[in-house]
């Protein structure tokens, strides 16, 4: 009984994480430092600052990456189809456009940083284990008896630098935490919200002068945004 509540219980857990995708859009796309509307559909994007990024993820982001609310509004009555992977960013200035990258994917990077950047881990253990037919001295009867059961033991293990062994645990949940605060992906007829990943140079993100723009398609037809900070 206990198995199958705790069992439903993750099932619910994980059903909820689904419902609340994205994240919650203001009242109308003006609302947001950036902001545009073509043929009836609205789009307002916030690019986040270093403060924001910590106050709403958990997940530790390098400094390498641009982290971009978008928030989306459909035409009264019509459905809109959204892409995360159709928004592109270009850095006026480079040659080259970024997409939006997925949130595994970042998700195992960022993993990756982390290990790297540990020279010593102090990582406790626990062992536990049964043994029979050892003797001992019984100081009642004064006589050697034949001892055995379980026992445990506990200590630590130190490891080196890039030795360490990675953590699937920690890069799920930052995978899992990036794609639930991240743009919802499908056909919506109510506004819709959520954060949009473009992995840019540190130097790029530091230049108070770096501009950027966000190339995307509302409605069929292509749209470019001036990203102000």
């Amino acid at each position: 009984m206990k198995s199958i509540s705790i069992g439903f219980t993750l099932i619910l857990t994980a059903a909820l994480l689904i419902a609340a995708q994205g994240t919650v859009p203001l009242k109308q796309a003006a609302e947001y430092r950036n902001h545009v509307e073509a043929n009836g559909i609205g789009l307002g994007a916030l690019v986040l600052n270093n403060a924001q990024i910590k106050q709403r993820f958990v997940t530790e982001f390098d400094r390498d990456y641009l982290v971009v609310e978008v928030a989306l509004y459909p035409k009264e009555g019509q459905d809109l189809n959204i892409q995360p992977s159709e928004f592109v960013l270009y850095i006026p200035g480079e040659d080259r456009a970024l997409r939006s990258e997925n949130p595994k994917v970042i998700a195992a990077s960022l993993q990756n940083v982390e290990e790297s950047t540990r020279d010593i881990t102090i990582i406790p253990q626990v062992g536990v284990g049964y043994e029979t037919g050892r003797r001992g001295y019984d100081p009642t009867t004064g006589t050697a008896r034949r001892t055995g059961g379980v026992y445990t033991s506990t200590g630590v293990a130190v490891v080196m630098g890039d030795s360490l062994p990675s953590n699937p645990k920690n890069e799920a949940v930052m995978a899992l935490e990036l794609s639930e605060k991240g743009l919802p992906e499908g056909t919506f007829a109510k506004p819709v919200s959520g954060h949009l990943y473009f992995r840019v140079s540190e130097d790029t993100i530091k230049d108070s002068k770096a501009k950027f723009e966000l190339t995307f398609e509302l409605d069929g037809k292509e749209t470019t945004l001036a990203l102000k900070r």
